[in-house]
């Protein structure tokens, strides 16, 4: 698969990873609804720097020798991702949209940063993504062009995100919140993710 092609789908998937109600989305909404969108653009930023980080040390890991041995770890993606499901399943939805305040009165990146570098679920993540592209040859040739593709890919997934949720809640406020607290968006994502298992289970089940 050429590099633009890892970079869309990698987009697409960071995009999809990013729905679910975290630290990072709570602090967007809030400070859209009370510093405006400048503002929260910038907490968006910030909140994609781990982004970059988290799925950067995730390809080299995928590239250690701990993960080339004879145990076949492409089934290490199935629990991965039933974990990721189910934890977001039974998560409780926010409708209170009011994250931790800035206490530390840091910039609006800085903040933004810190809270996306504790997500615990970034690493594994983005590693079990690794290991489901070489299951289903999405990313069978590793190259410096295919890793900076999947890096800048998961990077600019999450700020497309955390931008549309910025300018949705901008334009409207009241509807944008209305919805956050109609639909579960972190049960959406973690039934997304027990799909995805279910997908890895059938791929290497029926790999000859």
């Amino acid at each position: 698969m050429n590099t633009f092609s890892i970079f869309l789908i990698t987009g697409f998937i960071s995009f999809l990873g990013s729905i679910q109600l975290g630290a990072v989305n709570l602090a967007v909404i809030k400070t859209t609804l009370d510093k405006g969108l400048k503002s929260a653009i910038f907490i968006a930023i910030g909140g994609v720097i781990p982004e970059f980080i988290y799925s950067w040390i995730a390809l080299n890991a995928a590239e250690m020798s701990f993960l080339k041995q004879k145990i076949d770890l492409q089934w290490l993606v199935v629990p991965i991702f039933v974990g990721i499901g189910i934890f977001n399943i039974l998560r409780k939805n926010r409708t209170n949209i009011s994250p931790k305040p800035n206490k530390m009165n840091t910039s609006e990146i800085m903040y933004g940063f810190l809270l996306a570098l504790f997500n615990f679920q970034l690493l594994p993540f983005w590693l079990s993504i690794i290991i489901f592209f070489n299951t289903t040859n999405l990313m069978n040739q590793v190259s410096t062009a295919s890793k900076l593709a999947f890096t800048i890919g998961a990077g600019i997934g999450a700020f497309s995100l955390l931008t549309l949720i910025a300018y949705l809640t901008n334009l409207n406020k009241d509807f944008f919140v209305s919805i956050i607290k109609k639909y579960n968006l972190n049960a959406i994502f973690g039934c997304l993710f027990i799909i995805l298992a279910v997908v890895q289970i059938i791929n290497l089940l029926t790999k000859k």
